[in-house]
């Protein structure tokens, strides 16, 4: 379950508790100020937990510092032999649906950039009302404009790419990476055509936008990877152009 999702804290179902091991449990018992014991009397498997029933209040705080949460939760009763476990879904300062989590006064959105010789693009997306939007920009510069104007919470980035977002330009809680392959072009419209079900992407506007297209699509794929829902809710995404509107700077 771990190595399935090495960048989160894995919260394992046990019993009435949820428990951490290893360096998840290191940091999590400083974060969050619990007692961290150990699985063995060599005290060589860190350990902490949090009952379940409260689990909650531990979660947000921990993705309000930036951190991910996978909910790894019992999928078969206690009996004989080794209960099956799943991991149900990863909470991430970008899409979270627990009231918690949420500031009613804010749009809580998370976003994905994608880089190269033509040009960015960026896509963002506010998981809980399903606004989906994207765009393209002429140069990095522009883009770190637009994130800084956007303060999403959480950004995908290509995880070749990842050095070119780890700077002051791109300001955000949390980065997190995809695969080349996500990117790709090719994929990233198929997964688009596949959610929306149609078969062809010209009816949103954003042909001419490959940069933006890949970004939309990486975007999607990791909002359903970590929420393990279809998100049917989201049922169009719009693309705008900075040139349309008057761009004022993060300090204005």
């Amino acid at each position: 379950m771990k190595a399935e999702n090495p960048d989160a804290i894995l919260f394992f179902r046990m019993g009435d508790f949820y428990e951490m091991f290893f360096d998840d449990a290191v940091l999590a018992s400083r974060a969050l100020g619990i007692a961290l014991t150990s699985r063995d009397r060599e005290r060589e498997v860190p350990m902490c937990g949090v009952p379940y029933h409260a689990a909650g209040g531990y979660i947000a705080r921990l993705v309000k510092e930036g951190h991910k949460v996978a909910v790894c939760e019992q999928t078969t009763p206690p009996g004989k032999g080794l209960v099956e476990r799943a991991v149900v879904r990863v909470i991430t300062p970008g899409v979270a649906f627990d009231p918690e989590l949420l500031d009613p006064k804010t749009n809580n959105f998370i976003a994905a950039a994608h880089v190269d010789v033509k040009g960015c693009g960026l896509a963002y997306m506010d998981a809980t009302t399903g606004e989906f939007r994207l765009t393209e920009l002429e140069t990095p510069a522009a883009l770190g404009d637009e994130v800084r104007r956007l303060r999403p919470l959480e950004l995908v980035v290509q995880e070749d790419l990842a050095a070119h977002f780890g700077s002051e330009e791109f300001p955000v809680k949390k980065l997190s990476q995809l695969g080349k392959h996500d990117f790709d072009l090719k994929v990233a419209s198929t997964r688009l055509k596949d959610h929306f079900k149609t078969l062809s992407l010209d009816g949103f506007g954003i042909t001419g936008m490959p940069g933006a297209t890949r970004a939309a699509g990486a975007l999607l794929h990791y909002i359903k990877q970590t929420q393990k829902a279809p998100l049917d809710h989201v049922e169009r995404c719009i693309p705008y152009s900075t040139a349309d509107y008057l761009v004022m700077d993060s300090s204005t």
